[in-house]
């Protein structure tokens, strides 16, 4: 029995016009941009030191966050005021940027800079149908992306016959195996790429254990996991069902993903503490 049984072509961007201006937003993350103009595959590009790299990113994989790094003479090559159309045959310098699962699927890329330090590209797969927002909405962006520091809602009533087993999922050597890739890279990229990838697991879990399950982001490369259900919950159940959800990010490397049991909580305050013990 499995773990959850348990418990266009693309159409023309839209015109900066005076009246569209005034829709301008300012958004809270990249995800709350791609979200609200329904683009699927985004990333910003952020300077890191002396060079440009994925500071976030929305659809993509693990791979292509690490493969990111990328001089600041190479974006002021490439790019002219508005969007910059490219497709992996007819600018092929993008595909160094790509893994090889991103790269086999694009379309085409579309990069635009919104501010002199950063640079928004959305990818889209298999001929997916986007519109381009306008530059000055896209110029909405946060530079800096928010960090997960609330501990997040715990129900104050458990469901109906159900307990709480609690579980550490460590990612760390996994994001090491990736970023093994990259080549060198300065500690404040490496940090940087480090992030990112986090949150493209963090968001991973959240899908895949919608409340009234709880995941919770630590800073030291590890998810707090609390699951509600009838029957107790062995941990390499887990661990099988997040090698599945983590494959589409971290491909081989989604097995160096370990899952520790923390035992069983019967109380809402109890899983608060275990939510915020280091």
């Amino acid at each position: 029995m499995g773990l959850l049984s348990h418990i266009e072509s693309i159409a023309p961007a839209l015109p900066d016009t005076p009246e569209r201006s005034g829709e301008r937003q300012r958004f809270s993350s990249l995800a709350e941009f791609a979200a609200h103009h329904q683009l699927p595959h985004v990333a910003l590009f952020s300077r890191v030191s002396d060079r440009l790299l994925m500071t976030a990113c929305v659809g993509l994989d693990a791979l292509t966050v690490a493969k990111s790094c990328s001089s600041v003479d190479f974006w002021n090559g490439m790019l002219t005021d508005g969007w910059n159309t490219f497709t992996k045959d007819t600018e092929p310098a993008f595909n160094q940027f790509l893994s090889a699962a991103v790269r086999t699927r694009l379309d085409r890329l579309f990069c635009a800079r919104i501010s002199p330090d950063a640079v928004v590209a959305i990818l889209t797969l298999d001929a997916e149908q986007v519109t381009l927002p306008p530059i000055a909405i896209a110029r909405g962006i946060p530079s800096t992306q928010p960090v997960e520091t609330a501990l997040p809602a715990v129900p104050a009533v458990f469901p109906p016959n159900t307990e709480a087993s609690l579980f550490i999922v460590s990612y760390t050597a996994a994001i090491a195996a990736v970023l093994r890739r990259a080549g060198d890279l300065a500690d404040t990229e490496h940090r940087a790429l480090t992030s990112t990838i986090s949150h493209l697991l963090y968001d991973a879990m959240r899908v895949h254990f919608p409340p009234p399950q709880v995941v919770h982001m630590q800073n030291d490369g590890a998810f707090k996991l609390v699951l509600f259900s009838a029957a107790s919950v062995d941990e390499s159940l887990v661990q099988c069902h997040l090698a599945h959800v983590y494959t589409a990010v971290l491909g081989d490397d989604a097995a160096a993903v370990t899952v520790m049991p923390a035992g069983k909580e019967s109380t809402p305050e109890g899983i608060r503490v275990f939510l915020q013990e280091r």
